[in-house]
């Protein structure tokens, strides 16, 4: 297998481990077989090959400190990308929840105007508590 196809193949291996990393046993000893093989499909190759050509790199030290430089490498980039696609969806989020907020803000305040008797203009009218407030005092 050629450098650049172990490179890639090893990318989706380490992904899959961490996928599998975050599973119980039972569920992961299931999904493992299917997820490795969908892998390997991927890369138009097969765990043999995929461990013969690992044996061989493991054998020239140099060549595979290279390739998992660059896997790390890529996964880092990977990571970070998600990273900075969480905190985007994350300030969306907080953007919308502001905005709701305000917009309640401004329904409570022109429900307490309505309340203690200013209109939207700004103008006196006749208070609606007027009278509770009146027969409260009475009792």
């Amino acid at each position: 297998m050629k450098q650049k196809q172990m490179t890639d193949l090893l990318v989706d291996i380490h992904l899959a481990d961490g996928y599998l990393m975050q599973l119980n046993t039972d569920s992961a000893n299931k999904v493992a077989p299917s997820l490795y093989g969908t892998v390997f499909k991927k890369h138009g190759t097969d765990s043999l090959r995929f461990v013969n050509s690992l044996k061989y790199y493991s054998e020239k030290p140099d060549i595979l400190d290279t390739i998992y430089k660059q896997v790390s490498s890529r996964i880092d980039k990977m990571q970070s990308e998600e990273q900075k696609r969480e905190e985007e969806k994350r300030r969306k989020e907080a953007a919308i929840i502001a905005r709701k907020d305000s917009i309640e803000r401004v329904r409570k305040a022109d429900s307490l105007k309505k309340a203690i008797g200013i209109d939207t203009a700004g103008r006196t009218r006749r208070p609606l508590l007027r009278p509770f407030i009146r027969d409260m005092r009475l009792k």
